[in-house]
């Protein structure tokens, strides 16, 4: 969404406002970001979220059980908010499983009971169509009401090698249930994420305060939990920072130690550089007063033009410097 330049309302307010609107739609998860700033967190810590907890496991079922779980002891972090859990189950499938001594005794194996699922279902090319210089491939598969329907498929009928027509029902049990929708994977393993968004607190507080919370929560065998998100980014930063700092540090105690030639001089010097900066600081803090008086003083005279007359000012007076005629 774009914002109206001539707004009234602060941007912290409109964001609440947003959350609080699609928190009443149900199967809904909100996060309110900007697309760059989604774009950049995404390529630095592989999630678009603040903090990320990620979940390893192999059992799918355990996994969706530990990320409501998780979702409940974070909840209540001050800070942390936009709190989503990644949804993998709740796709409605059609599982089909083949009574192999049915088909058996009509002389078919589990592969040809499958390909006449396969054919009603996806489809099979069996010729083309030409319309002028265009062509088009002539599909054979039930009709779309037909698809999705149970009692339809079950009515389905399979050629058998004798040549008798038996419904797909005797010789497979179909049923209608609810199966992954994703199957997320990281480091070899399965994972789930429950990611939310930092506001009006420090990144660092809020992921130490989630280390806290679940520290003593109990894993089944093989599972563990991983705090990521923009926090990696960060500690990567200050990493390069305290190695950039080091190395800064030593480069300078080298130029003094070549500077000095010794190795007591160069250790020496740089203790005094805070007394140094401290004193420098106070020394340009006392040359801005002088600026800021001279400003606000009245004396608003090119810099130039006032030393110009300090110099004439310290001259000898014409009288004093006139001579007389001289003489013949």
């Amino acid at each position: 969404m774009l914002l109206r330049p001539e707004r009234t309302r602060p941007l912290s307010e409109i964001e609440d406002d947003v959350r609080d609107r699609l928190a009443s739609v149900p199967g809904v998860n909100a996060a309110v970001t900007t697309p760059l700033g989604m774009r950049i967190d995404e390529g630095l810590g592989g999630t678009p979220a603040d903090v990320s907890i990620k979940v390893f496991g192999d059992d799918l079922t355990q996994l969706a059980a530990l990320g409501a779980i998780v979702r409940e002891k974070v909840e209540g972090i001050e800070g942390l908010t936009d709190l989503r859990v990644e949804e993998i189950t709740g796709l409605p499938q059609v599982k089909v499983v083949v009574d192999r001594a049915a088909a058996g005794r009509v002389g078919l194996t589990p592969g040809d009971v499958i390909e006449a699922l396969r054919v009603g279902l996806v489809g099979e090319v069996v010729s083309e169509v030409r319309v002028g210089q265009r062509r088009y491939d002539l599909v054979v598969r039930l009709p779309d009401h037909r698809r999705g329907d149970i009692n339809a498929l079950r009515a389905l009928l399979v050629d058998g090698h004798d040549g008798s027509r038996i419904p797909l029902g005797k010789l497979a049990e179909i049923s209608q249930t609810v199966g992954p929708s994703a199957i997320k994977r990281e480091a070899g393993s399965r994972r789930i994420a429950i990611e939310g968004s930092v506001v009006g607190r420090d990144l660092g507080a809020v992921a130490d305060e989630v280390n806290v919370r679940l520290k003593g929560l109990t894993l089944p065998t093989g599972s563990f939990i991983s705090v990521g998100g923009r926090i990696e980014s960060q500690e990567r930063a200050s990493a390069a920072l305290v190695s950039a700092v080091a190395v800064a540090v030593a480069g300078v105690f080298v130029l003094l130690l070549l500077a000095l030639g010794t190795a007591w001089g160069g250790r020496d010097h740089p203790a005094h550089a805070p007394r140094g900066a401290r004193g420098g600081s106070a020394r340009a803090l006392d040359h801005r007063r002088d600026l800021e008086r001279v400003e606000y003083g009245g004396d608003h005279r090119p810099l130039r033009h006032r030393g110009t007359e300090r110099a004439r000012a310290r001259l000898p007076s014409a009288r004093a410097t006139r001579r007389g005629p001289r003489r013949a």
